[in-house]
């Protein structure tokens, strides 16, 4: 029988490198998979998900094995996740404006934010969208049904793409 998630643990804690690689190819896809759901670029995604993995390690010695692993490394991977966005932010925010080259108006919907629309779309735009969920999905969460969900999510998609559409010049 295998060792368990905590044993290894426990003995990853006392320097057994090999309980930390068996831990790793456990855990390893399930983690990366958690932090590209989130990260969109896949660059990125692999250096947030070393930081989660080096965090680990820091962190090794305040483990309490008589608590499950796997939510104790997921806490760890959101709370590395939410400070790189934080720092992320943090550097674009502190940017000298003068030293950002300027950006032709060509993706107007990259400016465009769900707090601009009401609060119904903004919810049907980040379940589908931000979320990845399917129609059906959203159908059991909003109690309508798929066709009706599809429908909305169609009609603020189409008035996004016309408000957003080039305008053609009149002369």
């Amino acid at each position: 029988m295998p060792a368990s998630d905590e044993k290894l643990m426990t003995q990853y804690q006392d320097g057994d490198y090999d309980a930390f690689c068996l831990l790793y190819e456990r855990y390893h896809k399930r983690v990366f998979g958690y932090v590209r759901r989130k990260v969109a670029d896949h660059g990125r995604a692999e250096e947030i998900f070393q930081m989660i993995f080096l965090r680990l390690h820091k962190s090794r010695h305040q483990y309490n094995a008589a608590l499950p692993l796997a939510p104790w490394l997921f806490t760890i991977s959101r709370t590395v996740l939410i400070d790189e966005m934080r720092r992320r932010r943090e550097e674009v925010c502190n940017t000298d404006i003068e030293a950002i080259p300027a950006q032709p108006v060509v993706e107007p919907l990259a400016n465009l934010s769900l707090e601009s629309l009401q609060l119904e779309q903004a919810q049907l735009l980040q379940l589908r969208y931000g979320d990845g969920l399917s129609f059906e999905q959203i159908s059991v969460r909003l109690k309508a049904s798929p066709q009706t969900i599809r429908k909305r999510v169609s009609r603020i998609t189409a008035q996004l793409r016309n408000l957003f559409a080039p305008k053609e010049q009149v002369e």
